[in-house]
């Protein structure tokens, strides 16, 4: 029984084949011809395909998705679908197949689900990323579909998209499909969609690749017209029979399995042997015999034979066909025989083929190998991937041609192999002459023949009328050679033609090609090589007769005007740098543009260096208005606007710009206009005027131009030079008048009007600047002087700078003394009388420090733009020793803020005036000894002058202030004590006549000691270097005030006098420390007029050491310090 006896298309479609080698296939499908090339997918396989088929348009990769937990046969360590993705990605990155489209039919969707479902085979277990991939958006999910399912099939997709899109070349796509082999319907509605891609042309070739092994057969679903016997005929014939022989041989064509062979020779409408219509030479024997010749096909093909009744047949017998004879355009030395060239049946009136020529000949000359043992195909691929031994491919290897054909001989046979070639390369170049020598011989033998050939003729012709027949023969057959050659001899002399036309060209070619060679060079920006070609042309063609070469020298004009144009254009398109303008001037001078490009280059480039400062003058001020009309409307803006780094805690910084539209939050610490006016200002000037002023030095120094070059010298107009300072002058006077119209618009109060208005009104004035900006503008203006000064410019131009530098400087530091005055006026506003204590300089508030903070400042910001002298500028010694007004007036403003105190404040914070006096006592001590001699240092280390006067004046001017401040302290706390004495001295109707026996010292001299220590504890709490400085006086003005009231005493009896002994002695005794020399005149005075103890003396003692003991812990202050 056949296999195939009672199959059905399931059983076929279930059928499976192991694809070895390459089997073609074509078919029809929807009117669309298709040519299938089937190839294998193991490893083995695949180099046998890669470079056979250059015109594929399309490559089906099928590849079994459930092949994911499977290996490979040959090699069990790999995973089958990781395979299928190398192999993938090895066809998509193939050069040969980098322009075609891939379909890609994911298979076996139907086993993929069951093992999914399963859950035996994890996919994940196999590819560690499907436990992180998801679904995608683009998913097409059917009802019923299961969700595990859908996420695998989509994730073997991205991962072949992956690859695909990776290279993004656009140059091909890829098509993926999930299909199932054995559902028709399925595979019909892939394939009709691949056809809706228009990836096929009307005779479409694709290539079909196996990854694993599938069915073969499933493309029985494709089209009904290809039966089960093409089947049987495949897998009985799994390789084609190819046949080798020379074109023209006569085959012998039997037809055993055409379905309908022809019946008779009319029957026989189509022959085709390697591709080539051979109807012509075919012979009808039998229904199963034909007899034809070969044509002139080359390479591997099939013969097909096509009947009336049968239609297009096939073949499994191919046919390889070369050919050796030697054409007829091709130079012979020697006699040819025609025979075989000439078709049988032309004396029928059928046309002949025409005859290739031969190409495939040993380019080396030498024989065959014989019967050596030749490479075989799969090992030169192995060898050389990407390359191949046919000399009309691109990537022909000579390695693999020597290899393929000669790899057996001997190196001699190389060399001389080599000089065959190119002997044969030489007569192909030197042309028929040179051939002809070569053959001179055998030429002589050919004549020599015919000679011989004519006196035999001679010899035999009797009546003497053969040879003229034979002439008459020949000439008609000259004239048929000449009407069957004229299209030849005709295109010959066509290429004579050319060939001189050519040879003029090669010989002129400079002048023909100079044309493009200026716009390619322009393009590439080598304008050097196109004047250097224009001159070289100008030189040998401007006065030619010749009229093509006028025809494009005129041409070669109008290129080098338009390109002038350019140039021109170039060269007044600013910004540009120096360099490129001196290059652009040279290109023109060197054209011979006319005119001079050089004074058009200035004069351009200072109408707009003052265009561009009137701009920027008109933006900045706009922006200005529209700022101060914001802050009009916010007053509160205003009001928190920094007025200094202390105030905002960050320093002046270059801002390229602020944008209008900044909510009002961030207005508050915007950027002044007027300071990015003056950095715009700085930037255009230094950028752009240096430039300006060399290009005009270099202009008329005549440096322009390059002597060692040989560049084309032109004429300097010396009466521009004048104009050229003039033009420096009024750019240097515009600039500087732009600087005072924003920072000293006082100076320009002498203008015209209309000259004033040219340079700007600003909206606001000078002092709605914050002072913390100016040292940064004048910083700017400053580095522009600097920059300019180092050009080397005219005297006029160098002073207007330079008064402008000096200006600024001078504005800046008074503003900064003026401020820094202010600040320390304002001083006594931010005192909080919360004293810090040092056990060294005693306690002292803030306000020293602030003090010194803002001399600090003050010092170092003129520092900065007023001390330090740069190139151009002139001396500021006057500058300096106006620094020295701050030191002289603080003393000043401490004394009036100290008045201007307001004594009946309420708050409960502000201590007492007599506490408040010898805190500022003490910050007054302080900052005389400490503060000032540091800030006179920091002078000194800056570089200002007369600093110990200014350390002596301001000495002075504080111990001025540190005297009044003391002798207003020590009335307010001696007064106290003092005027209440003299009242509880004489407490309770006391009188010194009446007085009774002494029992100790009296409570009103305790009271003053206790008002005393007081002080003491006061003062020591604050500064204790002030202790004895004011116990002392307070001591004197309790001892003058008891000595004033014993001396005013009426009479003592001798009670009174040694009670009033008794409390002079214990005072004397308590204050030891602290009496001064006008406190024991005093004490001396008191004492003077009482009457001796006498032999009280041991009673007074001990009422003495009584009262010592009494007070022992309050008198310890009075011992100690």
């Amino acid at each position: 029984m056949s296999l195939f006896s009672f199959s059905t298309k399931q059983d076929i479609l279930r059928c499976r084949v192991l694809t070895s080698g390459i089997f073609e296939t074509r078919f029809v499908v929807d009117k669309v011809n298709f040519h299938m090339f089937d190839v294998g997918g193991q490893r083995d396989e695949r180099r046998k395909w890669i470079q056979c088929f250059n015109d594929v348009t399309a490559i089906i990769f099928v590849t079994a998705c459930s092949s994911y937990n499977l290996v490979l046969r040959e090699d069990n360590t790999q995973n089958r679908l990781k395979e299928s993705l190398e192999l993938f990605q090895s066809i998509w990155n193939n050069r040969w197949l980098r322009n075609i489209s891939v379909i890609l039919f994911l298979n076996k969707q139907d086993l993929l689900a069951e093992k999914v479902k399963a859950g035996k085979s994890k996919i994940e277990t196999y590819f560690e990323e499907f436990a992180r991939y998801v679904t995608p958006v683009d998913a097409v999910i059917e009802p019923g579909d299961d969700a595990e399912v859908v996420r695998a099939k989509y994730f073997i997709r991205d991962e072949f998209l992956r690859i695909s899109t990776a290279t993004r070349d656009g140059r091909h796509y890829c098509y993926p499909h999930f299909t199932c082999a054995v559902d028709t319907e399925n595979i019909l509605f892939s394939l009709s969609f691949s056809l809706s891609l228009s990836l096929f042309t009307p005779c479409t070739n694709f290539l079909l690749d196996y990854s694993v092994l599938i069915f073969l057969s499933f493309f029985l679903s494709l089209s009904l017209s290809l039966s089960l016997s093409l089947i049987n005929r495949r897998r009985r014939n799994l390789t084609p029979l190819y046949i080798y022989n020379v074109s023209f041989t006569q085959v012998l064509i039997k037809c055993p399995n055409h379905a309908k062979p022809p019946i008779d020779p009319k029957d026989l409408i189509g022959l085709k042997i390697c591709g080539v219509n051979c109807l012509l030479s075919a012979e009808w024997k039998t229904s199963s015999k034909i007899i034809a010749r070969t044509g002139p096909g080359k390479g591997k093909g099939d013969i097909i034979v096509t009947t009336g009744t049968g239609g297009v047949g096939s073949s499994t017998v191919g046919f390889r066909g070369y050919f050796i004879q030697i054409g007829p355009l091709q130079e012979s030395a020697i006699w040819i025989d025609e025979s075989q060239t000439v078709m049988s049946n032309l004396g029928r009136g059928r046309a002949s083929s025409p005859m290739l020529i031969k190409d495939d000949e040993d380019p080396l000359g030498l024989s065959d190998e014989g019967t050596q043992k030749k490479f075989k195909e799969d090992e030169l691929l192995e060898l050389f991937p990407e390359a191949s031994g046919n000399m009309s491919l691109e990537n022909f290897s000579p390695a693999w041609y020597l290899l393929e054909n000669h790899h057996s001989t001997s190196f001699d046979d190389l060399k001389a192999g080599l000089a065959h070639m190119k002997r044969k390369a030489t007569q192909r170049s030197e042309g028929p002459i040179a051939f002809v020598k070569s053959n001179l011989s055998s030429t002589i033998d050919c004549l020599s023949s015919l000679a011989a050939m004519n006196r035999m003729f001679v010899d035999d012709d009797i009546r003497g009328e053969c040879m003229n027949s034979y002439a008459v023969l020949l000439m008609q057959a000259k004239s048929c050679a000449d009407g069957l050659f004229q299209e030849v001899l005709g295109r010959k002399d066509k290429a004579d033609s050319t060939r001189n036309a050519l040879s003029v060209l090669q010989r002129f070619k400079f002048l023909f090609y100079l044309p493009l060679n200026i716009e390619r060079n322009i393009q590439k920006g080598d304008y050097n090589l196109v004047i250097n070609d224009y001159v070289r042309a100008r030189s040998l063609f401007a006065d030619t007769q010749v009229p093509i070469f006028k025809k494009v020298y005129k041409e070669v004009e109008e290129r080098v005007h338009s390109f002038r144009k350019m140039l021109h254009q170039k060269l007044l398109e600013l910004p540009n740098s120096l360099e490129e303008q001196k290059k652009l001037i040279r290109y023109l001078v060197n054209l011979e543009s006319g005119g001079d490009p050089a004074w058009e280059c200035l004069n351009n480039q200072q109408n707009w260096l003052m265009t561009m400062l009137s701009q920027c003058r008109d933006e900045h001020i706009t922006e200005g208005r529209k700022n101060k009309k914001q802050e009009v409307d916010s007053p509160i803006q205003r009001k928190n606007c920094p007025m200094s780094p202390r105030q905002t805690g960050y320093t002046p910084a270059k801002t390229s710009g602020q944008s209008s539209s900044q909510d009002q939050s961030a207005m508050r610490f915007k950027t002044p206009q007027k300071v990015l006016f003056i950095e715009e200002l700085n930037d255009i000037v230094t950028e752009n005027f240096p430039d300006f002023w060399k290009l005009g030095n270099a202009y008329f120094a005549g440096s322009l131009l390059h002597k060692e070059t040989g560049d084309k010298p032109f004429k300097i107009d010396s009466n521009k030079h004048s104009q050229f300072k003039q033009m420096i002058s009024e750019v240097i006077n515009f600039f500087t008048n732009l600087v005072r119209a924003a920072f000293l618009p006082e100076s320009l109060e002498n203008l015209p009007h209309p000259e004033r208005e040219k340079y700007g009104i600003w909206p606001e004035s000078k002092q709605d600047l914050p002072f913390a900006w100016l040292p940064h503008c004048v910083r700017c203006v400053r580095s522009c002087v600097s920059s300019l000064s180092s050009l080397d410019l005219p005297s006029v131009s160098t002073e207007l700078i330079q008064e402008l530098a000096f200006d600024m400087r001078t504005h800046c530091m008074f503003t900064l003394l003026e401020q820094a005055i202010t600040e320390v006026k304002s001083l006594h506003s931010k005192e909080t009388w919360a004293v810090e204590s040092d056990d060294e300089y005693g306690g002292t508030t803030q306000l020293p420090a602030l003090f010194e903070n803002i001399v600090n400042e003050t010092i170092q910001h003129l520092h900065e733009v007023v001390i330090q002298n740069r190139s151009g500028e002139s001396s500021t010694k006057l500058c300096c020793l106006s620094t020295k007004t701050c030191f002289y007036a603080t003393p000043h403003f401490c004394t009036d803020s100290n008045k201007s105190d307001p004594q009946s404040d309420s708050d409960d914070a502000i201590p007492p005036l007599d506490k408040r006096l010898i805190i500022m006592l003490s910050n007054c001590n302080h900052t005389c000894q400490r503060v000032i001699p540091r800030l006179i240092e920091n002078l000194d280390k800056h570089g200002y002058v007369e600093m110990d006067k200014c350390l002596e004046m301001s000495q002075t001017k504080y111990l001025e202030l540190d005297h009044r401040l003391f002798e207003a302290y020590i009335e307010e706390k001696s007064n106290p004590i003092v005027g209440v004495m003299e009242q509880n001295m004489y407490r309770g109707c006391f009188d010194w006549n009446t007085c009774g026996r002494p029992i100790g010292v009296r409570n009103y001299l305790k009271e003053v000691l206790m008002g005393m220590i007081e002080v003491h504890a006061e003062v020591y709490a604050i500064s204790p270097s002030f202790v004895p400085r004011v116990m002392c006086k307070v001591v004197e003005a309790v001892a003058e005030e008891l000595s004033r009231l014993i001396l005013c005493s009426t009479g003592f009896n001798t009670n009174g006098s040694l009670q009033a002994r008794l409390e002079l002695t214990a005072l004397q005794d308590a204050v030891i420390r602290y009496r001064t020399d006008g406190a024991m005149k005093h004490f001396q005075e008191g004492l003077a007029i009482l009457p001796p103890v006498g032999p009280n003396k041991k009673m007074m003692d001990e009422l003495l050491n009584k009262h010592k003991s009494q007070m022992q812990f309050q008198l310890m202050c009075f011992q100690t310090d």
